[in-house]
């Protein structure tokens, strides 16, 4: 009798042992088959539509120049280097690239309505006969690697989103960008996390831009490297092809790409010395500092700073103020005729009655500037004692005598300017001589005399008139 032979429990034990190793290696390369599908299905529309930019710019039929445009000429004529066209429809509207995408989101149903192209296979395009805004905005161009039928019709799985610029620039739009986490080997969708600038260590100087990196929290799988930015080297560098803040006194300010403040001082400026004058003395001593040959007037530094002393006669209008009462010779009552008289004095008086007038003026009414501080103000009187007229009253003025029947002279006419208002503004006071009577009992006459104008001294910031 023959017994079959059987495995013993230690073979079997082993072929369990070596199915299990199998089986777990395959497992493993299945799940990190996964990422590798995904990688190439996102890589495979760009690569199509990089080619088909190339092919159309190479063609001067198409784009005399390369002079690149988007719309339905780029549309029509992208569509022809398919071998395996289902259909097309070039002069659908497709207006998609205001539309928000994020990888992981199911694209809705209703994106499919403007499909331009359809491959064979179900490849479907949509985008394709859009214009471009500007050279920097992209278009969007999403491709269902296969159909709006099957799969999951999902952002970063079986479709992808491509950017496509103006100078033919091809890449996969950031708004889908996606990256599988290491840990999980699931996607996580780039577009939901921050990218935080961050220069490159010496990575700029003052003839070239620099380089970033662009860190992704909370995913750090997704960060990546950006760049070129504009630091502060290359803006101080190109400094007018960037926006300032204004100048002030130290300087002004800008940000460079990253966020770091650019601060542009003013004695990092052209300096020059500057001195105004008031005939032989300084008015003003400053530096200036200059920028493209213009003065950055923020910048200004006083060193010395005086005001100008000037002289001027101020009119007090177009007659003189005129104090008497016109009692006299034909002569002197003319003069007084020939004035405004502001004040009527007695034709006689007792002892002690002064007849007197005072006005104020003001920087205006003798046409000085606000600025403008008096200093010393003296009037030019007219007719005091008839010594401005050409009469025989106005000799022998050292013996006191008044050379009119001899009597003697009570007191001389007088005119005085007083400063006020510090300097704003002055007042002229006129005061009438008196001649007494031959027994000295009372007044006799006053004296007929004014001021037209004043000699006036002044300071001021500005220039002298």
């Amino acid at each position: 009798m023959q017994h079959k032979k059987g495995f013993t429990l230690v073979e079997v034990l082993i072929a369990l042992a070596i199915l299990g190793i199998v089986a777990a290696a395959t497992i493993y390369v299945l799940i990190n088959a996964i990422p590798k599908e995904h990688e190439y299905l996102a890589k495979k529309p760009a690569v199509t539509l990089s080619y088909g930019v190339k092919t159309l710019l190479e063609n001067d039929k198409i784009y005399p120049n390369k002079a690149f445009e988007g719309g339905e000429k780029f549309c029509d004529n992208y569509v022809k280097i398919f071998s395996d066209i289902g259909s097309t429809n070039c002069e659908q509207p497709s207006e998609i690239s205001d539309n928000k995408f994020y990888s992981g989101d199911k694209l809705p149903d209703n994106i499919y309505a403007l499909t331009n192209l359809t491959t064979s296979t179900g490849e479907t395009w949509i985008g394709l006969n859009q214009t471009f805004k500007d050279e920097k905005t992209p278009i969007k161009i999403i491709v269902d690697v296969n159909g709006p039928n099957k799969g999951n019709n999902i952002l970063g799985e079986d479709v992808v989103l491509l950017s496509l610029y103006q100078n033919g620039k091809i890449g996969e739009y950031e708004a889908s960008d996606s990256s599988v986490d290491q840990k999980t080997n699931k996607y996580v969708d780039c577009s939901k996390c921050e990218l935080v600038k961050t220069p490159v260590e010496n990575s700029c100087s003052a003839a070239y831009k620099g380089k970033i990196k662009l860190v992704c929290e909370p995913y750090p799988q997704c960060s990546k490297d950006g760049g070129p930015y504009a630091c502060c080297a290359y803006i101080f560098n190109h400094y007018r092809e960037f926006p300032w803040g204004a100048w002030t006194s130290q300087g002004r300010a800008t940000t460079d790409d990253v966020g770091n403040v650019c601060f542009q001082p003013c004695e990092n400026l052209t300096r020059k010395t500057v001195e105004t004058k008031c005939g032989d003395r300084i008015k003003e001593k400053y530096y200036a500092y200059y920028l493209d040959g213009n003065e950055i007037i923020p910048c200004r530094k006083y060193l010395e700073k005086n005001p100008c002393v000037c002289k001027t006669t101020g009119n007090l209008g177009t007659e003189a103020l005129v104090i008497g009462n016109e009692k006299g010779s034909t002569s002197e009552a003319a003069f007084i005729n020939s004035q405004v008289k502001v004040q009527r004095c007695a034709d006689s008086a007792p002892l002690g009655t002064k007849c007197t007038f005072s006005k104020t003026y003001s920087l205006a009414d003798i046409k000085l500037p606000n600025e403008a501080t008096i200093t010393k103000c003296t009037p030019i009187p007219v007719g005091f004692d008839y010594c401005k007229l050409s009469t025989p009253y106005c000799n022998n003025r050292g013996n006191d005598l008044y050379n009119m029947g001899g009597m003697p002279i009570g007191s001389y006419s007088s005119a005085t300017c007083k400063i006020g208002n510090g300097g704003k503004s002055f007042t002229v006071t006129i005061n009438a001589g008196t001649i007494l009577n031959s027994n000295k009992t009372q007044i006799y006459d006053f004296d007929d005399s004014g001021v037209r104008e004043v000699q006036i001294e002044y300071e001021t910031t500005g220039d002298c008139l």
